[in-house]
């Protein structure tokens, strides 16, 4: 029997602290001698708009194999699908038994906020008065929510290029947070003078200018491409810190990364990665512009899996079906 979570069964069953909880617990354990994390294979169609991602990992200390597949396609919103869908299964290392069936997007909205708090947690220094979003989508609105519980912004600024989107999210997160949320008109109008910058956008151009970033901000950047870029390349050289959730996933997966790299603005072994931090190994800097790069990884999903998995039989959450 396979144990089948949708999106809603997951999201209940681990909130912004659950979530937190996890991924610090990930990042302090997490070894790379233990897992296996072949490179992810990308099947991407930029004229098609859509892009397939495939990403497997296994432990042997977790005794578990998982294979997440996600996929996105730009224009499914116009016909009323979601833009993001996929499954991920998770397997007993040991004997090859299949154990569960995980709705992919949830799994990844909830893996990815996780990760952005444990980044905040030791990035920031203290409460962000004012966080800036730059991106709707459903990124945006899970870290956002998360975040909230992290660095308890009083006021949010909101910025997509859609003035209809901007509006109806700001309206949504400030009913939903309890803050004064905003929609700008620009993202210099929402990114000047935040103590906290979330950039989740599927652009391949900068979303921002880094010269409109204050001198102390700490600014979150989530997924990428080769192909994309969020960041500018002068938000690199202005920062004082740079942080990936995996330095080998970022350098390779990250087209802002890759860019400033290329260019000498910033080096491989100059950016810091969060296990380092979580562990001790590396001292965060609280102070100047920070930015957080994440890309994700198969590794952290097959935890958030093996963990969900164990959730859910305790709970007695999801459906049992007959493969």
């Amino acid at each position: 029997m396979v144990l089948l979570l949708g999106a809603s069964e997951v999201k209940s069953m681990v909130g912004p602290r659950e979530a937190l909880s996890i991924a610090t617990e990930f990042f302090r354990t997490f070894d790379e001698s233990d897992y296996r994390i072949p490179e992810r294979t990308v099947i991407h169609d930029e004229e098609e708009g859509y892009v397939w991602l495939f990403m497997p990992s296994s432990s042997k200390r977790l005794g578990a194999l998982a294979l997440k597949v996600v996929n996105s396609y730009r224009r499914n919103p116009e016909v009323g699908l979601p833009r993001a869908q996929g499954l991920t299964l998770l397997h007993d290392l040991d004997n090859g038994r299949p154990l569960c069936l995980l709705d992919s997007n949830a799994l990844t909205q909830v893996r990815t906020a996780a990760m952005t708090c444990v980044a905040a947690e030791r990035l920031s220094s203290g409460r962000a008065e004012v966080l800036a979003i730059i991106g709707s989508g459903n990124q945006a609105r899970i870290n956002a929510e998360f975040l909230n519980e992290v660095l308890k912004p009083s006021a949010v600024r909101v910025y997509s290029r859609t003035k209809e989107r901007r509006e109806a999210f700001a309206a949504e997160l400030g009913k939903a947070l309890g803050v004064d949320a905003v929609a700008c008109e620009s993202p210099s109008e929402a990114v000047r003078g935040a103590d906290a910058v979330l950039a989740a956008t599927n652009s391949p151009t900068p979303v921002l200018d880094g010269n409109d970033l204050a001198d102390d901000v700490l600014v979150m950047s989530l997924g990428a491409l080769p192909t994309r870029r969020e960041l500018d390349l002068r938000t690199f050289e202005r920062a004082s810190f740079i942080c990936a959730d995996r330095r080998a996933s970022v350098i390779r997966e990250t087209g802002d990364v890759i860019e400033a790299i290329k260019r000498g603005i910033i080096s491989e072994d100059g950016i810091a990665e969060l296990s380092e931090i979580v562990k001790g190994l590396r001292r965060p800097v609280t102070s100047g512009i920070r930015v957080y790069k994440s890309v994700g990884f198969a590794a952290i999903d097959l935890y958030f899996s093996a963990k969900l998995y164990e959730l859910a039989k305790q709970k007695g959450i999801g459906k049992s079906i007959d493969l």
